[in-house]
């Protein structure tokens, strides 16, 4: 019985070692409007690791030099403008924080007050960036007017936020 006990003990410590592990959960953008009255979200995708490059070619790489990273997307309605959300999920603080750096970098944007640093780039087709934990969050939108434009991809990119772990 001893050996039977021991075993079956063997058993389960290989099998949950051998498991496989599921990508994180992440964000949920179908929920926004429950942070963010009136937004819809039409459309949402999603890609582990290099699935990325289905989505954005050669630019993969610059995330996946960070680490493994898992992206959602999200097509965004918010005030009578279509936007797109991306949201990278990386395994770090640190990962996401380096991400964030290099869209950064060049200090031409504007402060953007969400997340732990944002940077936000006001023009015909807005963009505004930041990083909370181990998140990295992109939205853009192509308005077509520079102030609507920008006050969409802020309070998207707020909204976000809100849902992140």
């Amino acid at each position: 019985m001893k050996r039977r006990s021991s075993l079956l003990a063997m058993w389960c410590l290989l099998s949950v070692g051998c498991a496989t592990v599921a990508p994180p959960r992440g964000v949920q953008p179908e929920r926004l409007s429950t942070v963010l009255p009136g937004a819809a979200v039409a459309k949402v995708e999603r890609f582990a690791g290099e699935e990325m490059y289905n989505y954005m070619d050669g630019a993969a790489v610059t995330y996946l030099e960070h680490g493994p990273v898992w992206l959602t997307v999200a097509e965004v309605q918010y005030a009578g403008i279509r936007s797109q959300a991306e949201v990278y999920e990386l395994g770090t603080f640190a990962q996401a924080a380096a991400v964030y750096a290099t869209f950064a970098a060049g200090g031409n944007g504007e402060k953007l007050a969400v997340g732990e640093a944002g940077t936000l780039w006001p023009s015909v087709e807005p963009e505004a960036i930041f990083h909370q934990g181990r998140y990295f969050v992109r939205t853009m939108t192509y308005a077509g007017d520079a102030g609507t434009g920008k006050r969409v991809v802020t309070e998207v990119a707020a909204g976000l936020r809100q849902l992140l772990d």
